[in-house]
């Protein structure tokens, strides 16, 4: 159960960022026993340890005259242990049978999680609890084996309370790091759930140390210290068992503090209510439905440094359960419950008819089943998840199996409706290449040239690169829909968050980068948004980009292959282009906050960078426009960008763009303390008319002319041409803007073309290249490659496109348009 006290607003992505080099989880296919890659699980919540709003019966006898009896010690001190013993003996036969086991196995489930207290296994004299669980447990494992399942075994309360709350055993004082004795004594508890592991180890694949240890009433030292002493001791005994710890309550942010340098096979339990905490109480059934989706960052993010599950989970968005928050408490929803509103959550908020099926209206019963898939969704971007509970007697939203058979949850588990995230295991894994590792890139500085591609269109949308995506609104005059900051606000963050975690595991595949290696490139420039890496949830943007990122630099690795980060949107925009996130007005640096987001993404990309030994560099921002941020703001950010990322990540070069200035005024970007830097400049031939009108032999001429400049500042600071194609046309269709036309053809903000009776027909499609075109564009390329490796190398734009064949690397080499390999040192075209 989560406790009245948590998390709140919902977190982003950049606080997961922050994690250390400690255990690595174990590839896919050894995972989770006979669950794979994804535990599909339920809780046997009531069983072992006693809590009164699941299973009300039993405490129905105090209700109105001994509010004493509150958890499983009081019932027993109440009863006495012979009573208590005959009573719970013939609990522990019948809250369980091999019928249920049987049934939730035929909701295509994977795993059961079984609760159960230190006392089951050590008990004083003092204590009022009483033994005999043990028999009852090897039983019910005896059905999970038999119906193909695998269980967890959880220690769900420990001597002096963890966390003070009923399911600990005993409710109140937060008491288990009174005494060492009480250490002592869970930890052979452990032992003990060690042996019976051991016995069944076919059927217990993990066993969690202690469940919801309350941060706010525990030394974390003293927790850690406890799941280190616990990983070594249950090790000797049952070796290839599992270990599961909780986060404490602790925000993802902290997670990174249970990345224990040597451990391996450990899984990071987290449990997510929206019915204990205000925030999420309040929320509308749609927002229920958001949060959820962005709660599937934070699992999926530290996914990638240990398995990441979410334990408990429920339907429920009241905390209208009979005795939810304790025995002979209210709710919060109506008011019944003391809290911090005074009162109930809404106007008039009732919980009459809130916990039982047979009051729900068909609106409710849908959003039931989105809730459920949604949550599934979500907590499979990690590593899977176990729901709480598996029946209760009354409280509806809670139990799987009336749930189940209702429809409101599906069964099996991936029969979904509603899903907004792919069910294909590699949307959520990184995983190995196929490839064996290669050699670690060398430095910028190594012989080799930069021999580049950028990723373009992958975390920060444009229309032009992928106009599938904006095709819906096409035909709308004057779309407001023009860039990723508007696509998310049209579709709204839930249906945004689903169609952009599918392309990002889309539109860059791991043969992408195989492919680009067999065609002599050795670097990436990887673009991505501030908002992937230091959000604002005021703001339209969806996060959960990073574990995709980490898997293109995955690739990346074992293929030998160089990356940049590049910063490609900063807030406010830094341009006003499109490609900046948000296109309009240049706004970055006139908020105070802009420059420290920026900033921080940027100490984010370096904690990426000390991850992976393949990122070289890091781009402080993509194209300041000069006419709307002041050169000395771009100077001085500069400046403590070189110093942000050099203090995290030393070993990375800091990339400049030349904020469209003049040659001449280069020196001016790059101080002389700044000593390991590079100054990107971007040539394309399609943005002005006099380039435009140039002809096939002045392109490659010109191109000549640049790399003279690049060859000639390249002897004070490493010097490349970080973006660049093969267009000499404009016509790529909504390459000047979102429904904006070609200067080309006259149909962008004129009324006349470059020249009389030019059409776009035809120009961005291979296809329709006669041979003297293509001639031309080799020629053309061969310029560009040889004139850019003047200086410190070159990064074509783009790797692919879906339709303009121009910007297109691979379709191009492949049509050997560019050549390859592509070492324009010896071309021989322009001059010397």
């Amino acid at each position: 159960m989560r406790p009245p006290t948590g998390i709140g607003a919902v977190l982003s992505a950049l606080t997961l960022l922050s994690v250390g080099t400690g255990a690595t989880p174990t590839p896919p296919h050894s995972r989770f026993g006979r669950g794979g890659d994804v535990i599909r699980g339920v809780n046997l919540g009531g069983l072992f340890v006693l809590e009164p709003w699941i299973t009300p019966s039993l405490f129905k006898q105090w209700d109105s005259n001994n509010p004493y009896v509150v958890d499983e010690w009081t019932y027993c001190g109440a009863l006495g242990k012979d009573e208590c013993h005959r009573r719970l003996t013939a609990h522990w036969g019948a809250w369980v049978t091999e019928a249920d086991i049987r049934e939730l196995a035929s909701y295509g489930l994977n795993h059961v999680r079984i609760p159960i207290g230190y006392w089951a296994f050590t008990v004083k004299d003092d204590e009022p609890y009483v033994q005999g669980q043990v028999p009852f447990l090897e039983r019910v494992l005896g059905w999970v084996g038999k119906y193909g399942l695998n269980a967890v075994i959880d220690l769900h309360g420990v001597p002096g309370s963890q966390n003070g709350f009923d399911n600990s055993g005993h409710r109140g004082d937060v008491g288990w790091q009174w005494a060492q004795e009480n250490i002592d004594r869970s930890l052979a508890a452990v032992d003990a759930i060690a042996g019976i592991a051991q016995k069944h180890r076919d059927v217990v694949d993990a066993i969690e140390l202690v469940n919801e240890p309350a941060n706010w009433g525990l030394s974390m030292d003293g927790v850690l210290d406890y799941y280190k002493t616990a990983y070594t001791r249950f090790r000797r005994i049952a070796p290839s068992t599992i270990m599961v710890i909780h986060d404490a309550f602790l925000s993802p942010a902290q997670w990174p503090m249970f990345n224990v340098a040597g451990w391996e096979n450990v899984i990071l339990d987290t449990h997510n209510y929206h019915v204990f905490v205000k925030d999420r109480l309040l929320m509308s059934r749609r927002q229920h439905l958001e949060a959820t989706c962005q709660d599937a960052v934070h699992v999926r993010d530290f996914n990638t440094q240990l398995w990441t599950i979410t334990g408990e989970w429920s339907l429920a968005v009241t905390d209208c359960a009979r005795w939810l928050n304790g025995f002979g408490r209210g709710a919060r929803w109506d008011g019944s419950m003391d809290w911090e509103m005074h009162g109930p959550a809404v106007p008039g908020a009732t919980c009459a008819g809130q916990n039982s099926m047979s009051s729900w209206d068909q609106p409710t019963r849908i959003f039931f089943r989105q809730f459920a898939e949604a949550q599934m969704d979500a907590y499979e971007a990690g590593s899977g998840w176990f729901f709480w509970n598996f029946k209760t007697e009354d409280a509806d939203d809670w139990n799987y199996m009336k749930l189940a058979k209702a429809g409101l949850v599906p069964s099996p588990p991936t029969d979904r409706v509603y899903s907004r995230y792919s069910l294909v295991p590699d949307r959520w894994n990184i995983k190995p290449s196929a490839r064996p590792q290669a050699p670690p890139p060398g430095p910028v500085e190594s012989a080799a040239p930069i021999r580049g591609v950028s990723l373009g269109g992958l975390f920060v949308l444009e229309p032009w690169i992928t106009p599938s995506l904006f095709e819906p609104w096409a035909a709308q005059p004057e779309s407001p829909v023009v860039d990723e900051w508007s696509y998310c606000v049209a579709l709204g963050k839930l249906e945004c968050g689903a169609r952009l975690a599918r392309h990002w595991g889309d539109w860059v595949q791991e043969t992408d980068v195989a492919t680009l290696a067999g065609l002599g490139i050795n670097t990436l420039r990887i673009p991505i948004g501030y908002w992937a890496l230091a959000p604002d949830a005021s703001e339209p943007y969806v996060q959960g980009q990073i574990p995709y990122l980490e898997q293109v630099l995955v690739w990346a690795g074992h293929y030998g292959m160089r990356v940049v980060l590049d910063l490609h949107g900063a807030p406010g925009s830094q341009n006003g282009f499109d490609n900046s996130g948000r296109r309009g007005d240049i706004s970055w640096s006139k908020r105070a906050s802009d420059l420290p987001r920026t900033l921080d993404a940027l100490a984010m990309l370096a904690q990426i960078a000390n991850r992976h030994r393949a990122v070289v560099a890091i781009q402080a921002v993509n194209e300041p426009a000069n006419w709307g941020v002041p050169k000395a703001t771009v100077v001085q950010f500069y400046q403590q960008a070189y110093d942000r990322v050099k203090t995290i990540a030393p070993q990375v070069a800091v990339v400049f763009h030349d904020a469209f200035l003049p040659a001449a005024e280069w020196a001016d970007l790059v101080p002389q303390n700044m000593t390991d830097t590079i100054l990107d400049t971007h040539i394309y031939h399609v943005f002005d008319d006099n380039t435009l009108a140039l002809t096939a032999e002045a392109h490659a001429s010109k191109a000549c002319a640049d790399g003279q400049q690049i060859a000639q500042f390249n002897q004070q600071t490493r010097t490349i041409c970080g973006e660049f194609s093969l267009a000499t046309t404009d016509c790529a269709r909504w390459l000047n803007g979102f429904q904006r036309g070609a200067r080309w053809d006259g149909t962008h903000l004129r009324t006349t073309p470059i020249a009389p009776g030019l059409s776009c027909d035809g120009k961005e499609s291979i296809g329709a290249w006669t041979q003297g075109k293509r001639a031309a564009l080799r020629r053309f390329a061969m310029a560009q490659l040889e004139a850019y490796e003047r200086g410190t190398g070159w990064i074509f734009w783009n790797f692919k496109t879906e339709s303009a064949d121009a910007w297109n690397y691979i379709k191009l080499a492949q049509a050997g348009i560019i050549p390859n390999p592509p070492v324009g040192r010896s071309f021989g075209v322009c001059p010397r």
